[in-house]
């Protein structure tokens, strides 16, 4: 299971946000990517939202069998 997986949005904000960083950024799933799937219209979600959703499939697919 990830670290960040018992993390909500808000949460996850907070921790990745950086001193000089309005926004922030999770190291896994960078703005690059999401900005991506909202322009592909893959995602309604907003960023940290996505995060959170990532972080969730990422531990499904990776998950021990």
């Amino acid at each position: 299971m990830n670290v960040d997986s018992n993390l909500n949005p808000t949460q996850l904000a907070e921790k990745y946000k950086g001193p000089n960083d309005t926004w922030g950024a999770h190291p896994k799933f960078p703005r690059r990517d999401w900005r991506h799937e909202v322009a592909e219209e893959s995602t309604q979600l907003g960023y940290w939202e996505w995060v959170e959703s990532q972080i969730a499939q990422w531990d499904d697919e990776n998950e021990p069998d």
